[in-house]
């Protein structure tokens, strides 16, 4: 049997989607499926789901940036004292 969910019910799951950027833990939260939840989404605002791709996207980027950065600033400083060693020969 199919279930029925009103549209205030709807549009606060749609809601806290959108402020939390994460379907999955607010259809878990409200125990919707996911799909169920992705659907309504689709329907209402169909460039969300691109947008939260996007999302999780860009913050495994900023999470490479950050580790590349670290590590030319490890290189950098290693650089720097192995280049000391040579200038004082």
């Amino acid at each position: 049997m199919k279930k029925h969910y009103t549209d205030a019910q709807k549009q606060q799951i749609m809601k806290e989607v959108t402020e939390t950027g994460n379907l999955t833990l607010v259809a878990e939260k409200h125990g919707f499926p996911k799909s169920t939840v992705a659907s309504w989404i689709s329907r209402q605002q169909p460039h969300h789901i691109e947008k939260h791709k996007q999302n999780s996207e860009l913050k495994d980027m900023k999470k490479k940036l950050a580790d590349a950065e670290l590590k030319n600033k490890v290189l950098t400083e290693l650089l720097k004292k192995t280049y000391q060693v040579w200038s004082n020969d």
